[in-house]
Formats: structure tokens, C-alpha cells, sequence
């Protein structure tokens, strides 16, 4: 880049499919937060309820990488989403989900959209991941999740949709957009960990299919 070049600096998104060019394009050009996915359920008539520990976007969050460099321009819009939030009948509720809640939604034949830090947790196969429990060969926690204890600024917002559990083996299924795993497994307890990370306000969306 030469001095006369004025390049806007902005994260790439790759479209994965050859229609996704405008999703992708979209998200390039605005950082998706969990209130923009309200609006866009409402927007096509899906019943769903946001739950979430912060009405708003957290003024603290201007100091963490991921946010930051957008960060002012971001929570004046968020801010007014939520706002206008109840004259579009969007419901919101400001409190935490428990794994329970989240696994009894789902015995419904419901799924859930899950904010976590995807450096905390990440996708298994579902065989692996059994084997991996049989021999023993991971701690419920892993070494990353004790290592954002003190870089607690290792933080890389990530969107899921659980879809399935195991309660005897204690293990959550979802669907991850960023991997080309059919489905993954993960721990309950290092998932539960992935989504109350600081900087994901434990935002979770519950999708319902009676609408």
C-alpha cells in the first residue's frame, strides 16, 4: 500500500456457499451482534426469545480487541436496536440460561443460538469425542479455558445453533458455521464455560418451531 491509498480496515468474511455472497458481504460491512438477530426472526415471522445478561452494548467491551475497532459506532446502534426493541415485538429478557433450560428447550423439538468464545471451545466429532472420554485423554476443562483466566482479553465472539444433547455423557451438540463438521460435540461443562466467557453477556436466542 502506498501513501495514496485510503483502505478501510475491516475483517475478511469468505462466502461459503455460491449464493452467500450478500450474507457475507453483510457481515463484512457490519459486525453482527445477537439483537440483529432478533430483528431478523421478527422480520420473517419466527417466534424467539433473546436472553442475555446486558440490555445494551457493555461500555467496558471498548477495551477488548474484539470489539474495539468499531466499537463506538456499534453501540450507538445496539443501543437504539434495543431500545426499539418492544414496539417491534421483540421479546427480551436480561437474565442467564441455564444448560438445563437449554437442554429441556431443545427436547422440544426446539434449537438455540449460542454467543460463546470459540477459543474456549471447539468442534469435535461425536465418535472422537467419546473415544477421547473413554481413554481418558482431556480434562473437563481444558488448557485454554485456564489460560483466559489471565489473557482474559482472548476473546473471539462465535455464533452456534445446539440442536442435540447427551445427559449421561454429558455432552451438547451444535451446529458450528465454521466448520465442516456435519455435527459437534462438546462437554457440557467446557461449553457452559464458551458461553458465560466475558464479552458473549451469556446472549443466547431460543428458536421455537410453532410460530
Amino acid at each position: 500500500m502506498d501513501d495514496s491509498d485510503y483502505i478501510i480496515q475491516m475483517h475478511h468474511i469468505r462466502q461459503r456457499h455460491d449464493w452467500d455472497c450478500g450474507i457475507a458481504s453483510s457481515k463484512m460491512a457490519l459486525r453482527i451482534w445477537t439483537i440483529d438477530l432478533s430483528y431478523l426472526f421478527q422480520k420473517y415471522d419466527v417466534r424467539s426469545t433473546f436472553f442475555t445478561t446486558t440490555l445494551g452494548a457493555d461500555p467496558n467491551y471498548n477495551t477488548m480487541n474484539y470489539y474495539n475497532d468499531q466499537f463506538e459506532a456499534d453501540k450507538i446502534r445496539i443501543n437504539k436496536l434495543f431500545k426499539l426493541a418492544p414496539s417491534h415485538g421483540i421479546q427480551i429478557i436480561k437474565r442467564t440460561v441455564s444448560i438445563d433450560e437449554i437442554i429441556d428447550h431443545i427436547a422440544k423439538n426446539n434449537v438455540a443460538i449460542v454467543l460463546i468464545n470459540a477459543y474456549i471451545v471447539r468442534c469435535l466429532d461425536r465418535s472422537d469425542i467419546k473415544a477421547k472420554m473413554k481413554k481418558k485423554m482431556f480434562s473437563t476443562i481444558s488448557d485454554k479455558i485456564l489460560s483466559l483466566r489471565i489473557f482474559s482479553n482472548k476473546f473471539l465472539g462465535h455464533f452456534v445453533v445446539v440442536c442435540g444433547f447427551n445427559r449421561r455423557e454429558k455432552i451438547i451438540y451444535y451446529k458450528d458455521p465454521g466448520s465442516d463438521c456435519d455435527i459437534c460435540a462438546a462437554l457440557l461443562v467446557n461449553f457452559d464455560a464458551a458461553r458465560h466467557s466475558y464479552g458473549t453477556d451469556d446472549d443466547i436466542l431460543f428458536i421455537y418451531k410453532d410460530n
